[in-house]
């Protein structure tokens, strides 16, 4: 029979592990305990919330099934979990990469084992660290129960970081972690059952912290509740902790105090976080105010209204409100964008925020100064959950002068394609065999074969060997989805040469729904170097041209040239192609990639704008991961930190590719263009025929701008907007003729006149060839029209003399 000393020891210990049991289900890590066969044997609340399972599926399920863990983004092989090295003694703390879902977290695991074989465990304490400095979130769970064992306890609260300790109802320590001794300098110290004031004799610098420890454990006895409170705790080194302090009392049935759980957090860093950026909010405002780039700050709801929260100065020069203005109205931009942009644009963005994934959008705005403006806004959200709404943070720039620059390279490209398409093309239709099943006859042109030669035979043989594998991707694209596709080959000539050609293929179906490619087909022989020059142009323009981007992030620069970065907005990865975690863990990613003659340069042209406290901009070259080469340019302030002795530097940066390969592509192009502007102009087109003589554009090139007045949109929208501006007494014989040949599968060329919009009379000629599609019953017609009026004229002029053909 146990004795009462025995048994109140007995108590006091279940006490103590009940305690334990409490402040591991309220501590915000993820705990769990895996056996050697590595079946997961106990968990608390915080690992089923990880892995988003109850308690019920997770005991004896394996930690690899559980929790799919990853380094340097490849999957984690089961033999390397942290369960498995453990019970091989081979482990030590290590960060993972975990993704499930739509989740992509970060994740710390440390942990131990703790009694011998075959009952050996390995204890893990699993720390989510994707965002740094978060506040404390204590979860307090009661699910799931703890093992009997003080051992297994103990183990777990020393491999927390945490403050982690116990008092009795009279003040004396009872149980602590290491990271408690550490803190009070108490390593080797018998503390069980000595009082703060005991303590405080073995610790010559906390003496004081220890003695005046009662006072705060009082308030938690008096409130008889949870009590917290930031504590300012010195340290040997000079600088200060600050802990997150929370004690919880415990009191016996009749009211006496049994015992006191203290746990405690250091979020000093996340107070120093938090009080730059407050400085530097300050600062931020100086540099959006002298940037053409407007950030805005906005809570949205459910019934997709929204309040704003901050709009920076650059608005005014973004939109000409300045942010009272807009703020105390929200139609006020709205009221000023084109009615159709704001549809769609309106319709996207709030469907992205609250799916919380990035948006990117153009639109038209009419400025207040009465100038047309086209703006570009970047748009991120996060869920605020005890709001019940969504936090979205808005990039804005003017991107007018990058919308000129296009345009005038689009009209410039397309005079030039439509010059250089219509001059020497060659039409083909090829199966997914590759075989030629149909070459229009200025294949032999081109390239010296007759169509006769080609047709029934394979494309293959006649491709430069280097450029074989470049065509049979292009036809791997289509079948994988992708309707059209530009590249560039050679292909042999019949005399031996090899001629350079640019071919533009999409695809059809025949009769039967077998995929066809057809091609149009250009020698590009002499203008290679013009082409070269448009092909880069050409691939980015709807990729880098329609987006603008902008990245914001801070740094903190060193007398020694160091430099580290302490933030980095999102839009970091399209801009250099690592996210803002990777920028912050190696800021030597960036600097490597900038082109070798600009990176000196560039940093010392940065170091000088920083130790001077000033702004500046620079411009360089930049290696990109995805191959291609862009053009970064980078506006910066910098402000002195005396306390830290560095300068706190802000920097925006931007992609100015678009415009610098505009601007050299549009001089390449219209050097180019003075030599061949005088040539004949063209129009491809494709029309459905149906037996009624009802028909429908499929397809119109931009080449009908020229030619008849009208843009391929206005073509397809409404075929009768250029048929009435036929000369009468033409159009009912050119309609018969080419009804005629497509409904006979035939050929047809024919001229007709034509009152165009501008107001002249020109001559048009037209190639007409149809084939016989069985599956819409329908005939499928391909048609080249060309103007010839100046042929006309000049013929005109030979056969009357001293004759006006004005007066045709």
């Amino acid at each position: 029979m146990m004795s009462a000393q025995q048994l109140e020891q007995i108590e006091q210990l279940q006490a103590t592990l009940s305690k334990m049991q409490v402040t591991l289900n309220a501590i915000a890590e993820a705990v769990v305990w895996v056996d050697e066969n590595q079946g997961v044997q106990w968990c608390n609340a915080s690992f089923e919330l990880l892995v988003n399972q109850p308690d019920s599926t997770i005991l004896d399920s394996r930690l690899n099934n559980l929790l799919p863990l990853a380094r340097a983004g490849q999957p984690l092989a089961p033999q390397f979990y942290p369960d498995v090295l453990l019970h091989q003694g081979e482990y030590k703390t290590t960060e993972y990469e975990f993704g499930e879902g739509d989740r992509s977290l970060m994740l710390q695991i440390s942990g131990s084992c703790t009694g011998e074989a075959p009952g050996k465990s390995a204890v893990l304490v699993i720390r989510e660290i994707t965002q740094a400095k978060d506040d404390i979130t204590l979860t307090q769970s009661t699910q799931a129960s703890l093992p009997e064992s003080e051992e297994q306890l103990r183990t777990l609260i020393n491999a927390t970081p945490d403050i982690i300790s116990f008092k009795d109802g009279e003040g004396r320590w009872l149980e602590s972690n290491p990271a408690t001794l550490e803190l009070l300098e108490l390593q080797g110290v018998d503390y069980r059952g000595k009082t703060d004031a005991e303590l405080a004799e073995f610790s010559h610098f906390y003496r004081d912290a220890l003695l005046g420890c009662h006072i705060t454990d009082e308030e938690a006895w008096q409130k008889g509740s949870v009590h917290r409170q930031e504590e300012i705790i010195p340290r040997p080194d000079g600088t200060v902790s600050v802990v997150d302090m929370i004690k919880v009392p415990l009191f016996y049935p009749d009211g006496r105090r049994k015992g006191l759980v203290i746990l405690g957090r250091d979020i000093s860093d996340k107070k120093r976080v938090e009080e730059a950026l407050q400085a530097s909010e300050a600062r931020l405002n100086t540099i959006l105010s002298r940037t053409l780039a407007a950030i805005e700050r906005a809570r949205v709801y459910a019934n997709r209204d929204w309040q704003y929260e901050y709009i920076s100065p650059s608005s005014v020069a973004i939109w000409g409100y300045c942010a009272e203005e807009i703020m105390g109205d929200n139609n006020r931009i709205p009221s000023r964008i084109y009615p159709e942009d704001w549809a769609v644009m309106s319709q996207r963005c709030f469907d992205a925020v609250f799916a919380e994934r990035p948006f990117n959008y153009e639109y038209r705005y009419n400025h207040p100064d009465g100038s047309l403006h086209w703006i570009s806004v970047t748009v991120t959200s996060v869920r605020d959950e005890v709001a019940d709404c969504w936090i979205a943070t808005a990039i804005s720039t003017d991107i007018s002068d990058k919308k000129r620059v296009e345009a005038a390279l689009s009209e410039s490209e397309a005079k030039f394609r439509t010059i250089v398409e219509n001059a020497n093309a060659v039409l083909a239709i090829t199966n997914v065999e590759g075989i030629l099943s149909y070459v229009s006859p200025n294949v032999t042109n081109l390239t010296g074969w007759t169509p006769a030669e080609l047709e029934g035979q394979s494309f293959a043989p006649y491709i430069h060997p280097d450029d074989l594998p470049k065509c049979l991707e292009v036809i791997n694209r289509h079948l994988a989805g992708e309707l059209a596709v530009e590249f560039q080959y050679r292909v042999r000539h019949k005399d031996g040469s090899w001629r350079w050609q640019i071919c533009n293929s999409s695809v059809s179906r025949d009769a039967n729904g077998q995929l066809l490619f057809i091609t149009v087909t250009r020698d590009i022989t002499d203008h290679k170097l013009a082409e070269e020059a448009l092909k880069a142009s050409e691939a980015r323009l709807n990729t880098i041209l329609n987006s603008t981007l902008a990245v914001i992030y801070c740094m903190r620069a060193y007398a020694n040239r160091e430099l580290n970065y302490e933030y980095c907005s999102a839009g970091s990865l399209e801009l250099w192609g690592y996210s803002p975690e990777q920028l912050i863990a190696d800021k030597n990613s960036l600097l490597s990639r900038i082109v070798p003659e600009d990176l000196e340069t560039t940093l010392q042209q940065g170091f000088n704008t920083i130790y001077a406290e000033g702004t500046g901009q620079v411009e360089y070259r930049y290696n990109h991961p995805d191959g291609n080469l862009r053009w970064i340019s980078s506006d910066l302030t910098s402000v002195r930190d005396e306390a830290t002795d560095s300068w706190f530097v802000t920097v925006i940066s931007m992609d100015i590719t678009d415009r610098k390969l505009a601007e050299e592509a549009l001089k390449v192009s219209e050097a180019r263009l003075n030599t061949i502007l005088n040539s004949a102009l063209a129009a491809i087109y494709r029309v459905r025929v149906y037996a009624n003589r009802e028909w429908n554009y499929e397809y119109c090139s931009a080449g009908s701008v020229q030619l008849w007045g009208y843009s391929p949109e206005q073509l397809i929208a409404d075929k009768n907007s250029f048929l009435w501006r036929i000369a009468h007494e033409d159009l009912e014989t050119t309609l018969q003729q080419g009804f005629n040949a497509i409904f006979t599968e035939g050929t047809c060329e024919r001229e007709y006149r034509y009152n165009h919009p501008d107001g002249t009379l020109r001559w048009i000629s037209f190639n007409l060839s149809s084939v016989r599609d069985e599956a819409t019953d329908s005939w499928i017609a391909t048609i080249i029209s060309t103007d010839i009026t100046e042929r006309k004229r000049k013929d005109y002029s030979a056969t009357f003399p001293g004759i006006s053909s004005t007066k045709t």
